[in-house]
Order: structure tokens, then sequence, then C-alpha cells
């Protein structure tokens, strides 16, 4: 969307069953991350280090529910793209109901 200013494809059928998930009073946060690596060790140490994973990961809401998903997709010659998204569904007190994708500062 940055580049082209298009909706990628299939972005309102995800946010619209992320938004059919997620009650009232809770808010969703998402974000993506790419690597082109296989190792799990790296993979974790890489997005450990982002600002946006810190911010969800030290949620003090006692009911958060995390969820993570990795897709990795094979390409010729050896090249992998590994994908993994890190989601808290948070409630928070005085805080209106939304939907957060983070994603990574240019």
């Amino acid at each position: 969307e940055a580049l082209t200013g298009a909706a990628a494809h299939g972005k309102d059928e995800a946010m619209g069953a992320v938004k059919r998930c997620i009650p009232s009073g809770w808010t969703f946060k998402g974000y993506p991350h790419q690597h082109r690596t296989q190792s799990p060790s790296a993979i974790a140490a890489a997005t450990l280090k982002e600002p946006a994973v810190i911010d969800m990961l030290s949620s003090l809401c006692p009911e958060a529910t995390f969820a993570m998903r990795v897709h990795v997709v094979p390409y010729p010659e050896g090249v992998l793209c590994a994908w993994v998204m890190l989601a808290v569904k948070i409630r928070e007190t005085g805080s209106p109901t939304g939907l957060q994708i983070l994603s990574r500062p240019e």
C-alpha cells in the first residue's frame, strides 16, 4: 500500500476477520516481520529487537492473548523468506477498541 497506493489483495477480508474476532472493549495489535533466514534463533533475536514487538510483549494486561504465525516461502536457488506475524489482543480500560497493524519505521 505504501508503495502503490492500492490495498493489498485480501486485506479487506483479513481485516474483517480480525474485527469479528475482537470483542468490544479490546484492542488488536499485529506486527509482520520478514526474514531471509530459516534459523529460529536468528529470527527470534531480530524480532525481539523491534520496538513494536517490545511494546506488544510488555503489555501489563493480565488478560492479554498472544499469537504468532510463521510462514516460510521457498524460492529457487535455495533462497527463502520467512514471514513472522506476532499479534496480541488486549483489554485496556479507558482505551477505545481498535485495530492496529504496527509497521517498521522507514
